[in-house]
């Protein structure tokens, strides 16, 4: 782009990032046309620049579902198809770890199953921490998850008063947590 620029060509389709006011990200999507003047001396360019934030965020889902898909694919069990996925999934949205909470239908309770997490000592901390946690219908943000059947974003662990245990969140440094009830056949 910048011998384009240095050599006053014109570009299309330049696409650049930034972070908005409330940290989401956003895209545009800009071309430009050299501009001179009637002796030929470069003013600038002109251009126009359109919002491409909705496509490359489908674009995104579209190569994660794909990527999950492989995993799953490619898996040699379970386990590691759990792991995978929720790689996949946090590296896609910048998220420290991913827990797997799965039903015990003998006793009624979500078990801890799997986690990933990034190579820190707080994330591993924090994911392998939920072994041997479990959760009934309506505790902790995985039973509310669980009995709505519905998304759960949490902003800030630390205060909100669903959070089953806010002191490993505090000492940990994880803030926010993102709960989504898997279905299959109607059932969470």
């Amino acid at each position: 782009h910048r011998a384009l620029l240095e050599a006053r060509q014109p570009f299309r389709d330049l696409e650049l990032y930034k972070t908005g006011e409330r940290g989401e990200p956003l895209w545009i999507r800009v071309s430009g046309e050299p501009v001179f003047d009637p002796r030929g001396n470069f003013l600038g360019y002109r251009g126009v620049a359109r919002d491409a934030t909705e496509r490359k965020r489908a674009d995104q889902l579209l190569n994660l579902e794909h990527r999950v898909t492989r995993a799953l694919a490619d898996a040699s069990g379970v386990a590691a198809a759990l792991r995978e996925s929720m790689r996949a999934i946090c590296e896609v949205e910048d998220y420290d770890c991913g827990r797997y909470f799965e039903l015990d239908e003998g006793r009624n309770v979500m078990l801890f199953r799997e986690c990933w997490y990034v190579e820190r000592d707080d994330a591993k901390r924090y994911a392998e921490s939920a072994r041997g946690f479990s959760y009934a219908l309506g505790e902790g943000l995985v039973g509310t998850a669980w009995q709505s059947g519905q998304l759960l974003w949490v902003l800030d662990l630390w205060q909100d008063a669903r959070v089953a245990h806010p002191q490993l969140a505090r000492e940990t440094g994880m803030r926010g947590n993102f709960n989504f009830p898997v279905q299959f056949e109607g059932r969470v």
